[in-house]
């Protein structure tokens, strides 16, 4: 089980859009999962003005690592205070490397609140033209990265196969896609619930977050917890843990080679003590029980 010890433990939030809700939510869940650190896609206030900059305080108080990408909510001065802060890594076209793995990201070229872009491209076209940027960043590395972040994933294409797994935000609703060319696209919801942004909808939004599970020696993608808490004052908490298709593949794999091993040099069904043997397999994204997806102490 990925969730006990053999694991580095990685909390993913992102547009908190300065719900306090959601600044708890993450120090609540990066303390109960004991995360190796945390990484945040961008958005993590709502109009990147001064006034909102205080909030950012909390980061030094979670303890670990807090790796983040600008949103485009986010202004630069907003991401200068999250450079200030300690423990913070801010990626912007540059890389980190934690506990092992190697993180590559990049801000968002826009910024909404003032309908300005920073690389001079059409707000249409800024993020495409960003990734181009970012895709060229990516191809001097070495070792390339485990993980790519960027708050926006709608160029996500443009930099599919360049990492095993891509982290966004922006969309505040959670999906998962397996690429073409191989990275796997894990875009988060929104941590703070939309911010102000759940007044709008008849059902609130929920606000989510995701803890990754990576092996230690591999640095693979082995299960993800995908956490859901109710919106606007709801109690409701929804864990699932799901197991990342290619660890799931991997397992039916070896599964299968010793379901066949043993027939081979077991009896056969109709001598004595023989007996058809049966494996069990785990699909991609298939529950773990319960009782292994909760936190740790």
């Amino acid at each position: 089980d990925p969730g006990v010890t053999d694991a580095i433990r990685v909390l993913h939030v992102s547009d908190i859009h300065l719900n306090p809700a959601g600044y708890d939510l993450t120090a609540s869940l990066a303390k109960q999962y004991n995360v190796n650190f945390i990484i945040d896609t961008g958005d993590i206030v709502d109009w990147g003005s001064p006034a909102e900059a205080p909030q950012l305080n909390q980061i030094a108080t979670y303890g670990v690592p807090y790796v983040y990408v600008r949103g485009n909510h986010d202004s630069m001065a907003i991401q200068a205070k999250v450079a200030s802060e300690k423990n913070a890594v801010v990626l912007d076209d540059t890389s980190t490397k934690i506990d092992g793995l190697t993180i590559a990201g990049t801000g968002d070229p826009r910024f909404s609140p003032d309908r300005e872009t920073l690389n001079g491209e059409p707000l249409d076209k800024a993020v495409p033209a960003q990734a181009k940027k970012f895709l060229a960043m990516i191809k001097t590395m070495d070792p390339k990265p485990d993980i790519l972040l960027m708050h926006d994933p709608v160029a996500a294409s443009v930099l599919d196969g360049t990492a095993p797994l891509m982290l966004a935000g922006h969309k505040h609703q959670r999906s998962i896609t397996q690429l073409k060319k191989g990275t796997m696209l894990m875009v988060e919801g929104s941590t703070g619930g939309a911010g102000l942004r759940a007044l709008e909808p008849d059902k609130p939004t929920p606000l989510e977050a995701s803890i990754l599970y990576f092996d230690k020696k591999t640095h693979k993608l082995q299960a993800y917890d995908e956490i859901t808490v109710g919106g606007l004052g709801l109690t409701e908490v929804n864990i699932v843990r799901k197991v990342a298709p290619k660890a799931a593949a991997e397992a039916e794999k070896s599964a299968s080679e010793a379901s066949a091993s043993s027939s081979s040099s077991s009896p056969s069904a109709d001598s004595p003590g023989g007996g058809q043997s049966s494996g069990a397999s785990t699909s991609a994204g298939a529950p773990v029980p319960t009782g292994s997806a909760g936190p740790t102490s």
